[in-house]
């Protein structure tokens, strides 16, 4: 999956009750989007379910939970690596988002992505630049 950001949010969503870092084209192409997820509040379900504590969401509609392997955020490109199984439940073999249109979040962004990634059951290598 390739993703041209022209938008990005970084921040807690309410009605969700999530931390969030998501990206996506813009407001008629909000289908075409990537977020990362963790929610504000833990109250172990995740760990007793055998779910990791972040989840991928692609479009609004395909989820999983973990599965990200490597991350990089490097030269304005946003790449990640995804397990054998997160590949097969999103349908995909991986994620590249250009960040250009988002460079002024860029700290955020980073920050952000450490928040989400850092709480996994399996920290993903994060490599950030």
């Amino acid at each position: 999956m390739n993703l041209r950001a022209a938008r990005c949010y970084v921040g807690d969503f309410d009605e969700l009750e999530v931390f969030m870092v998501m990206f996506d084209e813009g407001p008629d192409r909000e289908d075409s989007s990537v977020a990362f997820q963790i929610s504000l509040f833990d109250d172990g379900q995740d760990e007793e379910l055998g779910m990791d504590t972040y989840c991928l969401v692609l479009g609004g509609r395909a989820c999983t939970y973990g599965g990200i392997l490597a991350v990089s955020l490097i030269q304005r490109v946003l790449t990640l690596t995804l397990a054998e199984d997160a590949q097969q439940e999103l349908g995909i073999t991986g994620i590249t988002v250009d960040v250009t249109a988002v460079m002024d979040q860029w700290q955020d962004i980073q920050n952000g992505l450490i928040r989400v990634l850092s709480q996994a059951r399996e920290t993903p290598d994060i490599r950030l630049g």
